[in-house]
């Protein structure tokens, strides 16, 4: 039977590790046990976002190097089972090095996984909302205008990679969000 829901998935805070890479890029300590957000990485650099991610695209493999959330490998494997035609619709910097270094990091760690499809954007991600699609993303005025273009969202939240008990509760949620789509036909 096939799925009439398409899901769409974030990159950054979702499946990797962005604060953790840009902590390390900043030399700023990375914390525990925290909900992370992108504006403790501006308040903690004094940087605006635009400076932010021009210095990560500065730095040599910061988009490709960046490690995957601690829950990436079961959300993966779930979507795969449930919702095989699922994808990734992620954002670039205006830099050239996000977008080559996203498409590297999906070959290192989703290469063996059922990823259909890779879709790198700028900005407005709602212009591929639709009916039948879930975002799941960890930036609220995104998941907000996902909704507001007919799509459904799940907000994801980015918790400090130690926070294990945290991971499980949300993956757990999400499961129980998406559950509902599993198995419908057209």
């Amino acid at each position: 039977m096939m799925n009439d829901y398409k899901i769409w998935v974030d990159m950054d805070g979702v499946l990797t590790n962005w604060h953790k890479a840009a902590c390390e890029c900043f030399n700023v300590p990375y914390p525990t046990h925290s909900v992370l957000g992108r504006d403790w990485i501006v308040a903690q650099t004094g940087l605006n976002v635009s400076q932010l991610l021009s210095a990560m695209d500065a730095k040599k493999g910061f988009w490709e190097d960046m490690l995957p959330t601690p829950v990436m490998p079961r959300l993966v494997a779930y979507l795969d089972v449930n919702f095989p035609d699922w994808g990734i619709l992620t954002s670039a910097t205006h830099g050239s090095e996000s977008w080559g270094g996203k498409a590297a990091w999906v070959r290192r760690y989703l290469r063996t996984t059922g990823l259909k499809r890779l879709v790198v954007c700028c900005g407005n991600k709602a212009r591929f909302a639709a009916r039948n699609s879930v975002l799941i993303d960890d930036t609220p005025k995104i998941t907000d205008k996902w909704i507001e273009n007919g799509g459904m969202a799940f907000r994801w939240v980015e918790y400090t990679s130690d926070w294990q008990e945290a991971h499980d509760e949300q993956f757990t949620e999400l499961v129980q969000f998406l559950e509902p789509l599993k198995n419908t036909s057209k």
